[in-house]
């Protein structure tokens, strides 16, 4: 939490030696410390950790997320690749499977639109299609399916702001554990005309095993104008954040107040 992963590893190796090496799910945190140590002395032992893990359950989302993730780093963009479409196959959540095909898309590969993904449903009557200014609301994210944690985020925008809008532009509002790199515990995919908004992200949204919103204290949440497009933050986008403890109210509001540097 604190953004120090080697003290992370030192944690994990102790429980393993106290547990024991048959708790996967256990192996599987010490090998996502170790990879985000970005120490290249142990990616060797994270990568032994992770394909253990797929060797036991080939549909382990976490190692499948982290495989890729080295694949990449290394360069094998066809390992990669092939994780990042197995990924695909468990049929995540909409707004998890636009990640996933973001990614994909940075390798080259152009996923076929399945019916929902990308941008999921939207509700408030006349509100939902108005953009910028002109007093409407709309809600993303499927709230009948909730469940567990649930955040309902209301987005804005800064009227400083409303110049630098480009109409349709991708607007990625996702929840992280402060300090802690990787995939999103939740995230939910609209458009910029869309708002203002409100999103409700819970544990449905969860992209991993045991990584969702209930499994952390405080949540960061960000709400992001992609110019680019896609999931990767890129200077020149607008930002808003705003942070959310466990014990907490659930509703939150995120105002996008600046501009990436």
């Amino acid at each position: 939490v604190t953004n120090r992963p080697d003290k992370a590893v030192t944690a994990y190796e102790r429980a393993v030696a106290i547990l024991g090496p048959q708790d996967s799910g256990l192996q599987l945190d010490l090998a996502e410390a170790l990879v985000l140590t970005d120490d290249p002395a142990v990616q060797g032992r994270a990568q032994e950790i992770i394909e253990s893990a797929l060797k036991a359950d080939p549909s382990n989302g976490k190692a499948l997320w982290y495989s890729a993730v080295m694949a990449m780093r290394a360069g094998d963009t066809q390992s990669a690749r092939a994780n990042f479409e197995k990924l695909l196959e468990q049929n995540p959540p909409p707004e998890i499977r636009q990640i996933v095909v973001e990614q994909l898309a940075g390798l080259g590969v152009q996923v076929p639109a399945a019916q929902g993904a990308g941008m999921p449903a939207t509700s408030g009557g006349m509100g939902a299609g108005m953009g910028p200014g002109m007093g409407g609301t709309s809600t993303a994210g499927d709230a009948a399916m909730a469940s567990g944690r649930t955040l309902r985020i209301a987005v804005s925008l800064d009227p400083s702001l409303a110049s630098k809008m480009k109409p349709g532009t991708p607007l990625f509002v996702a929840a992280r554990q402060p300090g802690i790199p990787g995939p999103p515990l939740a995230a939910v995919r609209i458009s910029s005309d869309e708002l203002p908004a409100t999103v409700v992200l819970s544990d449905t949204n969860s992209m991993i095993e045991g990584r969702n919103l209930s499994s952390v204290d405080d949540v960061e949440v960000i709400a992001r104008v992609a110019f680019g497009g896609t999931a990767v933050p890129a200077a020149g986008d607008l930002v808003g954040t705003v942070t959310s403890a466990k014990d907490g109210p659930g509703d939150v509001a995120i105002v996008i107040d600046r501009v990436a540097p």
